[in-house]
């Protein structure tokens, strides 16, 4: 039985089950499963899954046993940042279910189309965050995310300028040329054969030799590439 899509958005607890929300909630599932593969191939470019998983490691080398709520990790004896703890957020609500509150730019846009949409003043997060906690469904907040998620999607396909309504909006670069585009290409290589050399991926990502160098120095400094002699390769 799955949760109707609409329903969602206005009554949490409410299960539907037509052979439409059926329908409807296969698809969904399926899209959330695309959009998961590629967040997580993102965190690798950008070496932040990595670095939560030693992040991880280290809690439970250092306390024995693996922080279920954001105190139990800020309370650990080494430095958390902002970004393992929002990644962590969304680790307890769509991995273990958890009622954590979380933000980001979809769940951000549902907000503030909701409950600003009558001033033209910036929004922080500080105003959203106790909106989010009151209406959070804490019997499932894995898929009261998932919904809010979706149709923060649909409310920036029909008004872009929602996102600039954020105190926290920042406008990004074009993405061809970008740090991430030459570190995804570079990664991307990997998918064709294990080995390559400076020359060879210059070659085939069509960028300038320094910068391409700046990108390996950087990825095998993170730990995602090994370098051996003049090739490269993805790290164990």
């Amino acid at each position: 039985m799955f949760f109707s899509i609409t329903s969602v958005f206005f009554l949490p607890g409410l299960a539907v089950s037509s052979l439409t929300d059926l329908l409807l909630g296969a698809l969904f599932l399926s899209v959330m499963a695309s959009l998961i593969i590629t967040y997580i191939f993102k965190w690798i470019i950008e070496g932040r899954l990595k670095h939560l998983g030693t992040t991880g490691t280290e809690t439970i080398a250092q306390e024995g046993g693996n922080p279920m709520t954001i105190d139990e990790l800020s309370s650990q004896s080494f430095k958390t940042s902002a970004k393992t703890i929002a990644i962590f957020i969304a680790v307890l609500a769509f991995a273990f279910n958890k009622p954590a509150v979380l933000i980001e730019t979809n769940i951000r846009s549902v907000f503030i189309h909701s409950f600003f949409n009558d001033t033209n003043k910036k929004i922080a997060d500080r105003d959203i965050l106790p909106l989010i906690e009151e209406t959070l469904d804490e019997k499932n907040p894995r898929t009261w995310y998932c919904a809010l998620m979706d149709y923060g999607a649909v409310l920036k396909k029909s008004n872009t300028a929602i996102t600039k309504r954020s105190a926290h909006y920042k406008q990004q670069g074009a993405f061809k040329g970008s740090t991430r585009y030459i570190r995804g290409s570079i990664i991307k290589l990997f998918e064709e054969k294990q080995v390559w050399s400076q020359q060879m991926m210059e070659h085939n990502i069509k960028e300038k030799s320094a910068v391409v160098k700046q990108q390996l120095n950087q990825l095998t400094k993170d730990g995602l590439l090994t370098k051996h002699g003049r090739f490269y390769l993805i790290a164990d």
